[in-house]
């Protein structure tokens, strides 16, 4: 499960670069991932940690997220997203 969400994460994010550099994305929720198994090796959170920003960047929807991985995983997902419609101070304060 974790290699499937490094895959659909990779692909979400292909065109990314990281704010101001031409670094690939992908390493941020790459770098979440591995901080996560760290402290605690559970496959949902560290599949969440790769997909963190996958709902707010590509549009997947919850249930896509579900299906594709399991209800726990796309309730971690969602629950980390950001409305991008909100300013960084109201997104970061919710988070």
């Amino acid at each position: 499960m974790i290699n499937k969400a490094i895959m659909f994460a990779t692909v979400a994010h292909e065109s990314q670069k990281r704010k101001g550099t031409d670094i690939p994305y992908i390493l941020h929720p790459m770098e979440a991932a591995v901080i996560v198994s760290q402290i605690k090796y559970d496959p949902d959170l560290i599949c969440s940690a790769l997909l963190h920003d996958v709902a707010e960047d590509s549009h997947m929807s919850y249930d896509s997220i579900a299906a594709m991985f399991n209800e726990r995983v796309a309730d971690l997902v969602f629950f980390q997203s950001e409305d991008k419609s909100k300013s960084w101070k109201e997104r970061k304060q919710h988070t």
